[in-house]
């Protein structure tokens, strides 16, 4: 009997530390999905601001600390709020699914993608060179400017203007969106549906002196 005792505390304790393993298993599953609930947008899967800036400190560091070229992309729809007066809300929010699948297919698993607020996106975008990144954005915004986006056999034009902004070693993150965000107003200001990096911001001394 004593044997037997034994062996049944055994399979007990086995027990136990089995269903402790599951119960931790499914913590770690439950904190996990919190995590990217409180990190994502729902409506667009593209991460969320509290996501952008949870996520990037680190990077600039690193980009930082091994000199890499790291972008910041701030873009937005075009005349969105038109779109949202003709058509709707809901048609909007389709337009913006559509637009963030976009840019996903567009760029690296690596890189961050995140709705800033509204119909603003930003992405991050670090390890290739400036020239590459600007094409990327080229490639993008002809890319969004090509959907065919139809509503009641109507189609609706959609572009973008995107805004580029480069680390430097005392950037943060709310520096570069500081800039990025003034590029995107530049491209705005052009005309709209183009690109514009911050160092077009800068007057050449040729326009200085004119």
């Amino acid at each position: 009997w004593a044997v037997v005792r034994e062996s049944a505390g055994v399979w007990i304790l086995v027990v136990i530390l089995s269903l402790l393993a599951l119960l931790s298993l499914h913590l770690r599953k439950t904190l996990a999905e919190v995590t990217r609930l409180t990190h994502v947008d729902p409506l667009t899967q593209a991460l969320n601001r509290r996501g952008l800036y949870d996520a990037t400190p680190r990077l600039i560091s690193i980009a930082q600390r091994k000199q890499w070229v790291l972008g910041v992309l701030m873009l937005d729809l075009d005349y969105f709020k038109k779109v949202n007066d003709t058509y709707g809300h809901i048609v909007g929010d389709q337009v913006l699914k559509r637009v963030s699948a976009t840019i996903t297919k567009n760029f690296r698993l690596n890189d961050f993608v995140a709705r800033y607020g509204g119909e603003e996106f930003v992405i991050i975008v670090d390890r290739i060179d400036k020239q590459h990144i600007e094409y990327l954005c080229e490639r993008l915004r002809s890319d969004i400017e090509s959907l065919d986006f139809k509503t009641n056999s109507e189609t609706i034009p959609i572009s973008i203007s995107i805004g580029v902004a480069f680390c430097g070693k005392a950037d943060t993150i709310e520096s570069l969106l500081y800039r990025a965000d003034k590029a995107l107003y530049l491209a705005k200001q052009s005309g709209r549906n183009n690109v514009k990096t911050e160092e077009q911001l800068i007057p050449t001394a040729s326009a200085v002196n004119m």
